[in-house]
């Protein structure tokens, strides 16, 4: 995607926006409001409700994309540092 003439996409950007394109799955049930509560709960909690989520009919998610999804939910909590959003920094 980066050598595409004119995208300029950093290989940051193209992560984060591999990122909501897997966080949008969840989208096809839940609203923003509830997507906003994954952000108070720890990785082992995201991870589990995400589990919990692809285990239901019709949720769109297979049980093999859990661990992407959760992982998709701490990249685009990150700031462009890499830190976590609002951690504190050093």
């Amino acid at each position: 995607m980066q050598t595409h003439p004119g995208a300029n996409i950093s290989p940051g950007e193209f992560e984060r926006i591999t990122a909501s394109r897997l966080v949008a799955r969840c989208a096809r049930c839940h609203g923003e409001e509830t997507l906003n509560l994954m952000v108070l709960k720890t990785q082992p909690e995201r991870l589990a409700t995400i589990r919990r989520m692809a285990a239901l009919p019709g949720s769109g998610v297979r049980a093999d994309q859990a661990l992407a999804i959760a992982q998709a939910f701490e990249k685009l909590m990150e700031d462009t540092d890499g830190n976590r959003a609002g951690a504190a920094k050093k």
